[in-house]
């Protein structure tokens, strides 16, 4: 139905909890109508809290 590039993305956002295919969807959509420095940004963003947080979960 969708490229694979924009599957890949749905699924990703799938991964999340609370988050079904709908909301994955949208959600994916969003990210397609931001610019390019957003999406860097919001990757920056995950990539920054991934690394730089030692919080036990």
């Amino acid at each position: 139905m969708y490229p694979k590039s924009l599957e890949a993305l749905i699924e990703s956002f799938k991964m999340l909890p609370g988050v079904g295919t709908k909301s994955a969807q949208r959600y994916a959509m969003l990210m397609l109508e931001k610019s390019d420095e957003e999406i860097q940004m919001f990757a920056q963003a995950l990539l920054d809290a991934k690394n730089n947080n030692h919080l036990k979960m």
